[in-house]
């Protein structure tokens, strides 16, 4: 419930300094009125303000629960790394990403491009 009191000050606060900046210049209903809007714009950005403050605070909050990552040992050399770690990264040797494609197929496919870019 104390949440909803930020609501309720934001929307007094704009409603008391609306109605007396306005009530030199303005009849008492003109000066009612545009208090009233202060008040409903205010509590509404109240919420606004209320979930950015919930969101950083749970960042902040959660990111002190993640659990630390495993510590690398400095001094061994990356391939003895690898080896220790069940599914870890094997690079693939480049010529085997190529090797289904031909000059001509590839030529075509180029042509095929610049032909949909040209029609639009």
């Amino acid at each position: 419930m104390t949440s909803g009191w930020i609501n309720l000050g934001l929307g007094l606060i704009a409603f008391f300094l609306t109605f007396y900046f306005s009530w030199f210049n303005n009849t008492w209903q003109i000066t009612m009125f545009r208090a009233g809007i202060g008040f409903i714009v205010f509590f509404l950005f109240g919420y606004l303000l209320r979930f950015t403050l919930s969101t950083i605070t749970s960042m902040n909050h959660g990111a002190k629960q993640i659990a630390p990552a495993k510590e690398i040992e400095l001094e061994k050399p990356l391939e003895e790394m690898g080896d220790e770690e069940e599914g870890g990264f094997q690079a693939l040797p480049i010529a085997s990403l190529h090797q289904n494609l031909d000059s001509q197929s590839f030529v075509d496919t180029i042509r095929t491009w610049t032909k949909e870019d040209r029609e639009g």
